[in-house]
């Protein structure tokens, strides 16, 4: 379970940036084979801040859904949301190549 103050760096990051400035596309393309990820230079620096916070909290996972929570950060033609995961006790596991 993460704690508060973990949840608070991936939090900030989102109140860091102006979701009308941060429009995130997202959508398949070649059978489904490749997702484009598709933004303004906001949208890239907010995406590079969110790894950032993944990467030095505890918290395991985030989202963002275009029809859901974090909704306000996409445009309004992005089809996929994005999941992530960090992976290190499924790494530990063996369990990711």
């Amino acid at each position: 379970m993460e704690s508060e103050s973990n949840k608070a760096r991936v939090n900030d990051v989102l109140e860091a940036h102006d979701a009308a400035k941060v429009r995130l596309r997202m959508y398949d393309i070649n059978d489904g084979s490749l997702t484009v990820i598709e933004g303004t230079r906001e949208t890239f620096r907010f995406l590079a801040d969110v790894f950032a916070a993944m990467a030095d909290t505890e918290c395991d996972d985030f989202w963002l859904d275009p029809n859901g929570p974090g909704f306000a950060w996409f445009d309004a033609a992005s089809k996929k949301g994005l999941y992530i995961n960090r992976a290190e006790a499924l790494d530990r596991a063996g369990d990711v190549g």
